[in-house]
């Protein structure tokens, strides 16, 4: 399953490079901080929750995957948390797309909040 792990900063990206080369994991960087990834199933238990520190966005893991819920929508990708497309219009297109509860009253934070926990419900 190829995804992006998107790593907190320079330093986070080099020794995440280095956890996933442990494993024998190729990445390809393909932008700032970014690497797409085939699978990242051949790390350990501690090697990711190790990755889980370096990067921005929970990594998905084959083993751990859950039916999406019925009536909630798939989202590819969720916006970057921060930098351009990280802004609160991008995080509520996602929040509906996943039939998260969200009002106009909600700041960026708690929507991205609101979004993470209910991810976290559904694994």
């Amino acid at each position: 399953m190829t995804q992006t792990l998107r790593f907190n900063d320079d330093a986070h990206l080099m020794v995440g490079l280095g956890l996933l080369g442990e494993a024998g994991i190729n990445g390809q960087p393909v932008g700032a901080n970014e690497v797409v990834v085939d699978d990242v199933e051949a790390l350990d238990a501690e090697q990711r929750d190790e990755l889980a520190k370096l990067v921005r966005d929970p990594v998905v893991y084959k083993s751990e995957a859950v039916d999406t819920p019925p009536g909630a929508a798939e989202v590819d990708e969720l916006p970057p948390r921060t930098g351009p497309g990280s802004g609160r219009d991008a995080w509520a297109t996602a929040a509906e797309a996943l039939q998260v509860p969200i009002t106009e009253a909600m700041s960026r934070d708690e929507i991205i909040r609101a979004v993470d926990e209910a991810m976290e419900a559904r694994q």
